[in-house]
């Protein structure tokens, strides 16, 4: 899959059966448009909802992030959760090299007025809570969470491991 600037496109995915992701936001994020695209999707995890909820760990969401969670209708429902950042500092410990970015840095020019948040920054519960009421609301969806993945054999889905979905669809 690739983002355009109005979303994402499926490239290349003619024929294909099976796609293993983690739930996680990304696997989330990808189940959610394959079924905005007019797919179905099935989800097993073998963790339960409060395991999948109980990481301690925050993302950096970027105007293209935001973009795609505008066109999936989550962006108003994990707002208020958002915590916006207008400049963004990296530093290499390995190195010792650091650079700071603001949005004309990163050229985002006129689509990022003065003073809008170059990014927000998104805490890990709050973000996977929207998801997962999100995956479990979408009727194209078939959510297992806390069972373990179909076997190779059943429903043309493949486990690689236990931290891993098994996402089957169908067109």
């Amino acid at each position: 899959f690739f983002q355009a600037e109005d979303g994402i496109r499926d490239h290349c995915v003619t024929g294909v059966q099976t796609c293993a992701l983690p739930i996680c936001p990304t696997g989330a994020l990808v189940a959610l448009a394959l079924v905005d695209a007019g797919w179905r999707v099935e989800l097993h995890d073998p963790q339960e909802p409060q395991a999948l909820l109980a990481r301690s760990r925050a993302y950096a969401l970027t105007h293209s992030s935001r973009r795609l969670l505008q066109r999936l209708q989550l962006w108003h429902h994990l707002e208020p959760f958002l915590v916006p950042f207008r400049q963004l500092h990296l530093r290499d410990l390995g190195s010792g090299g650091d650079a700071a970015f603001r949005a004309p840095d990163l050229g985002y020019g006129p689509r990022v007025p003065q003073g809008e948040a170059l990014g927000w920054i998104a805490r890990h519960g709050p973000l996977m809570e929207v998801l997962l009421e999100r995956l479990a609301a979408a009727p194209a969806i078939q959510l297992a969470l806390g069972m373990a993945p179909p076997s190779a054999g059943d429903r043309k889905s493949t486990r690689l491991n236990s931290s891993h979905t098994v996402i089957s669809y169908a067109v």
